[in-house]
């Protein structure tokens, strides 16, 4: 314990003594670029260097990226880039015009015949390519070969700039929020300890791309229902189910979301107002089975108002793509997420709501949307799910 105490000292010590420039952007919402509170930026940024080390460091995102980017340019970017035609799938022992165009394009001697070395030509291709595993050419390659190469250095470029976004040392010990994979990284050492699912914000309600500082969690929270869900879903409820749904879901109308906030009558609400969305409510529910926090809430105090949380919706844990939230964090298994960031037991509840419990030292955590993952000898290009590259390559373009 002493000496984790030690390095989690050493590492926000050395945040104050300002041996590096502090971070020099961050955006006002999160999604061109990474948003860092001001607040928080001089322990994230200034002069952090790992336990023991007199060397600057570079991020490990930053580092693997760029490790991945030079190997990509010097393999594929002089290549001729010679469109290839739809067709059916080719594999050792084809011959014929198109295996001909295929040689020419993966840069290869002249020839017709699809052989031994055009096999792991076109492995090594699918491998860097972020495609499935295999010595075949099918529409998907074809797809990737005509694309060019300067479609995936883009899209490393953005990820590179992405990862130099981040501290330089990301700390001894941190939680990692993976918004392309939909998972959450407990680190220390540089060692990932543990992961799980989370679920992260909607298209239309996209998880900005952070960094901050965990400091503190909120047991049994009460849920502050996001406006156009009072709107879209409950206002509809709160009409068909009357005073008996409000007591059994403990919903309650509030004057504001202060601390000092007064109950409103639900029946002095106009509710068919509030379903046509002209007339907005501020609707709480209060901790309990079935609260849409769940029985915590982990906080890196912000101005997007962003938190991780538990949730009641836990099947969708198990989904391939976990966009579902307003854009909060929801996390698989918190209380195990909680022990880890509490050294190792998670605080009792007292029985009062919105109990605020300070952990032990602060915590970095990083909220990510890297498009391309170096994996081994891989490159993993993962769907763009909130359309971020896209966008930003259509402004480059015009």
């Amino acid at each position: 314990m002493f000496s984790y105490l030690r390095r989690s000292l050493a590492v926000l010590g050395a945040g104050l003594l300002g041996l590096s420039p502090t971070v020099a952007s961050a955006s006002e919402d999160g999604l061109s670029t990474l948003y860092v509170e001001k607040g928080d930026a001089h322990l994230l940024y200034e002069g952090q260097l790992p336990p023991g080390s007199e060397e600057a460091p570079v991020n490990p995102f930053k580092a693997s990226l760029q490790t991945a980017y030079t190997r990509y340019i010097g393999a594929w970017a002089g290549l001729e880039e010679i469109r290839i035609p739809a067709g059916g799938t080719l594999a050792q022992g084809a011959s014929g015009s198109r295996v001909a165009l295929l040689r020419q394009r993966l840069g290869m001697a002249p020839g017709s015949a699809f052989d031994a070395a055009m096999t792991e030509r076109v492995r090594l291709f699918r491998a860097m390519h972020g495609l499935s595993a295999g010595g075949q050419v099918d529409s998907a390659m074809v797809t990737a070969l005509n694309r060019g190469h300067r479609h995936y250095t883009r899209i490393l470029e953005r990820n590179l700039r992405h990862a130099d976004e981040l501290p330089a040392y990301l700390g001894y010990r941190y939680v990692h929020v993976d918004l392309t994979n939909q998972r959450l990284q407990m680190v220390e050492d540089g060692q990932v300890i543990d992961s799980m699912a989370v679920v992260a914000g909607k298209p239309n309600s996209q998880t900005p791309v952070m960094a901050g500082l965990l400091r503190h969690a909120v047991l049994k929270p009460y849920w502050n229902v996001p406006a156009d869900l009072v709107r879209d879903r409950y206002a509809r409820r709160i009409i068909n189910g009357g005073q008996a749904y409000l007591r059994r879901t403990g919903f309650q109308v509030m004057s504001d979301f202060t601390h000092d906030a007064t109950v409103v009558p639900a029946s002095s609400i106009d509710w068919r107002a509030v379903e046509r969305g002209d007339f907005p409510v501020r609707l709480r529910q209060k901790p309990g089975p079935g609260n849409g926090m769940g029985d915590v809430k982990f906080m890196f105090p912000n101005a997007l108002g962003i938190y991780l949380h538990d949730t009641a919706s836990t099947q969708l844990f198990s989904r391939s793509e976990r966009l579902y939230s307003a854009g909060c964090v929801r996390v698989e298994r918190p209380m195990d997420f909680g022990r880890w960031l509490f050294n190792g037991e998670m605080p009792q509840s007292s029985g009062m709501p919105e109990e605020q419990v300070n952990m032990p030292f602060p915590v970095p955590i990083y909220i990510t949307y890297f498009t391309a993952v170096p994996d081994g000898d891989r490159i993993a290009f993962r769907s763009d799910i909130y359309n971020r590259d896209a966008r930003q390559f259509a402004q480059l373009s015009n």
